[in-house]
Parts: structure tokens; sequence; C-alpha cells
């Protein structure tokens, strides 16, 4: 499963600028898949959402993705610097 697409095509209404947003992924030893989703405060901000909800919601949708080919799959936020 192409964890980066759904977790694009998840934000992309949610935010203004798209091309702003950065998706990388990253595989360690254990088979853990983090994904980091970068941009600049403004748009993260709004992927983040009041009190984490919204990347919570966005997390859980791509654990349940993730569950069904049994990995284990992190979503990590952060800000362009």
């Amino acid at each position: 499963m192409n964890y980066e697409k759904m977790i694009l095509d998840i934000i992309t209404p949610l935010v203004s600028n798209i091309e702003d947003i950065n998706i990388t992924s990253n595989t360690d030893s254990k088979k853990n898949i983090t994904i980091f989703v970068t941009g600049p405060s403004s748009e993260i901000g709004k992927l983040i959402g009041m009190k984490g909800s919204v990347a919570n919601d966005i997390r859980e949708v791509v654990r349940i993705g993730a569950k069904i080919e049994s990995k284990h799959v992190f979503v990590k936020f952060d800000e362009k610097v």
C-alpha cells in the first residue's frame, strides 16, 4: 500500500497550497514505517488542528490501512525551517 499517496489524498482538501507540503517515508530495521509530513507552519497547523484532533484522525485512518497489511505506520508532522 502506498501510504504517502493515502496521506496526500487525505490532506489535499485540507491545505491551501499542496505544493508546499512534502511527504517522505522511512522504514526502520523492524519494518516500522514512519511518514514525515512537512510544510510551512500555517499549513501544518491546519493538518494538526485543535488539540491535534485532525492529526490524530489522519493517523487513525493510516493505521487502519496498515493493520490490514500487519504493518506499523507512524505519521509525524513538522514545520519546514
